[in-house]
């Protein structure tokens, strides 16, 4: 009986251990700062900022963080539109039901530019296009279509905007 402890704690040490080893060089998923955004959709008109959203009825999280979008681009185009300033926002549902992605809009009261739904979900080439995997995201796609943010939080969206 000794010597099975000894080897189950023997074995947690190693198994600890090499929890902290890396074996490969760590890769970031999705597009990176800086990149090239091409989806026609999703490209900012010149001189604007767009920014995209990718989420899902089914997942409360990332709808909770869309309505949350929605209202600070609301807020953000009230205090702008004196100014001139706009940012083009794309909300796009990954739900596979359009009536489900219907209802939810109008329930929410979205208030983005463009609200989309994306019927062939994480295997469309819009998800493939922003290297998406099996995730929900966003894009912050300066004037000249690169990206300069990835999932940021609806107060550090406000951020940006209010600077």
């Amino acid at each position: 009986m000794n010597r099975f402890y000894s080897i189950v704690i023997a074995l947690t040490i190693v198994g600890i251990s090499l929890s902290f080893v890396t074996f490969g060089p760590a890769t970031e998923k999705g597009l990176r700062i800086g990149e090239k955004v091409t989806n026609e959709k999703c490209v900012p008109n010149a001189g604007k900022y767009a920014f995209v959203n990718f989420w899902a009825a089914y997942n409360a999280e990332s709808r909770e963080e869309n309505v949350r979008f929605s209202e600070v681009i609301k807020r953000f185009e009230a205090c702008s539109n004196n100014k001139g300033e706009s940012i083009k926002s794309v909300s796009i549902s990954m739900d596979a039901y359009e009536s489900i992605f219907e209802e939810i809009v109008k329930k929410d009261r979205l208030s983005f530019s463009d609200v989309y739904r994306e019927a062939g979900g994480f295997d469309s080439q819009l998800a493939k296009d922003f290297k998406l995997g099996n995730q929900f995201g966003n894009f912050l796609i300066d004037a000249q279509g690169r990206l300069v943010a990835k999932d940021i939080t609806p107060d550090e969206f406000e951020r940006m905007l209010n600077e």
